[in-house]
């Protein structure tokens, strides 16, 4: 977004841009490894199929925390 935003720019139901990502298969390993949860339905997109799902779950702690980080830093400037 590229803007400075102040508290007092910001309003209740104020609309906050979406972030899309994709990140690779290395991507995830890395994460899994840094946080030591090797469960392959966050990096191994035939055994997430192959057990229902319909692909990879992304790891919590990489959507909760980095994009989360990315979204707002984004969205108010910093």
């Amino acid at each position: 977004m590229n803007q400075n935003l102040y508290l007092e720019d910001i309003s209740n139901g104020m609309e906050i841009p979406t972030v899309k990502k994709d990140p690779t298969t290395q991507q995830l390993e890395k994460i899994c490894r840094r946080i030591r949860d090797f469960y392959q339905i966050h990096y191994d997109m035939d055994y997430a199929k192959n057990n229902g799902l319909p692909g990879v779950i992304l790891h919590g702690v990489l959507k909760k925390n980095a994009f989360l980080a990315q979204l707002l830093t984004d969205w108010i400037g910093l």
